[in-house]
Formats: C-alpha cells, structure tokens, sequence
C-alpha cells in the first residue's frame, strides 16, 4: 500500500485518470467564466451545447495563458477519455471458443 492505494498498475492509471479530469475540468471552468462574462447566452451555449465549447476554445477564448488552457482542455479530454477506454475495455474473446459442457 502506497498513500492509501494499491499499488497495482490499474490503480495508478486511475489515479492518473482523476487527475486528467481533474484538470480537464479546471480549465473548462476557465473557458466558461469566461464565455459567461461575455454574455449569458454565449456562457449557456458553452455550457449547454456539446462541440460549441470546443469551437468556442478554439475560435472565440482570449486569455494571457490562452495556449495552456485550450490545450489543457482538449489534450486532457482526449487523454482521460484513452485511457478510461482502455482501462474499461472488454476483455477479448477466447479463440477456440469454450465447447458445450456434457449431458
């Protein structure tokens, strides 16, 4: 046990999952703040409609760390969403597939 965690390799992908999401979701919240100083409408759009924060990230944000937080969002994003599919993949199926049991 290491800091409360198993030390299994699926458990520190996890912990690196949360922290991708974690700042996956810091600069989303930077996004937002300020989509919603430019306007409530343009605020409720970022929020509310799934690829316009993308497009809005890209096209319309303007901040000092501009370069940063956009690729923190979309990097971040991409990366967590990797990584909790290979995390939560199904397991392969078996070739030859297992014969009927006796009667």
């Amino acid at each position: 046990m290491l800091l409360g965690f198993a030390t299994s390799p699926a458990s520190f992908a996890s912990v690196g999952l949360l922290g991708l999401q974690l700042t996956c979701v810091m600069c989303f919240c930077l996004i937002l703040i300020h989509a919603f100083g430019r306007s409530v409408g343009t605020g409720l759009m970022v929020l509310l409609i799934p690829f316009y924060n993308v497009y809005y990230a890209l096209f319309q944000f303007e901040h000092r760390f501009r370069g940063w937080v956009v690729a923190g969002f979309i990097g971040c994003s991409v990366a967590a969403l990797s990584l909790r599919l290979l995390l939560h993949a199904p397991l392969p199926f078996s070739w030859p597939p297992p014969s009927a049991p006796p009667f």
